[in-house]
């Protein structure tokens, strides 16, 4: 974290000093104190976040990781000397939720940690490229609906029946949705596309919407997120993902 800081503040950039991969020699050999209240096993975010607010609260605490470098699928690593040298990321990829009142700063902050956030291109944060024709993803769902449409035009009675089901997870998976019987009647009245396909796979739930094998591509463009074909992956957890873009995607400076 410090070296990320020094990446945002100082100028200009050195990437033995700035990188997170500095100084590795010297962390591994930190020596584990004998006594601790908690010792927690893997330093990924999780482990990262669940170790700052133990230590918050008063705890002593250990993190142990494998690596050389803390952060998991947030880490990076580097290759090349001087103006050849670059930074690859492990998994990082883009984040949404950090804009104004976004959950993710709202987290950090509670542990004390700023990050800058920037913003990728809202009229196509991921672009699909097919042998035949492009599609820019937009961070707006209105406008994603319109460019599915302008493109196949044929199959708006399905895009708006995809649009739908995702618009009902995002309802009933907010942070402040009710529990228990409140929940059973938003998912009555506000989900029931959405409460009906709960198990369904994407590609099961595409096959109520359209054969277009190009419209069905362009809607699983972004399984990469996630790494399951469409007949793996899971409905919700799709829309889950497709719907928390929908606000911005956003990569840390």
């Amino acid at each position: 974290t410090g070296a990320a800081r020094l990446a945002v503040n100082d100028a200009p950039f050195d990437p033995s000093v700035h990188l997170p991969t500095a100084a590795t020699a010297a962390r591994v050999k930190h020596t584990p104190p004998a006594n601790v209240d908690v010792v927690v096993v893997g330093a990924g975010l999780g482990g990262l976040m669940t170790a700052v607010r133990l230590a918050q609260s008063g705890r002593r605490v250990a993190v142990l990781d494998a690596h050389y470098v803390a952060g998991g699928c947030a880490t990076m690593f580097s290759r090349g000397a001087g103006e050849n040298r670059y930074a690859f990321d492990i998994g990082l990829h883009y984040v949404g939720g950090c804009g104004p009142g976004g959950r993710v700063p709202a987290v950090l902050d509670e542990v004390g940690v700023s990050v800058d956030w920037r913003p990728l291109d809202p009229d196509g944060f991921d672009e699909l490229i097919f042998p035949d024709f492009r599609f820019r993803v937009p961070a707006n769902e209105e406008l994603y609906r319109e460019r599915l449409i302008a493109l196949f035009p044929k199959e708006k009675a399905g895009i708006d029946r995809y649009m739908r089901v995702c618009r009902e997870v995002r309802v009933l998976g907010r942070h402040n949705a009710p529990k228990g019987l409140g929940l059973a009647w938003e998912a009555l009245t506000k989900g029931r596309l959405a409460a009906a396909n709960k198990g369904a796979t994407l590609g099961a739930f595409l096959d109520s919407c359209t054969k277009d094998p190009k419209l069905r591509a362009v809607i699983a463009g972004q399984n990469g997120d996630y790494g399951l074909a469409p007949s793996r992956v899971s409905l919700m957890l799709h829309c889950g993902l497709v719907n928390h873009y929908f606000d911005g995607a956003y990569y840390p400076r």
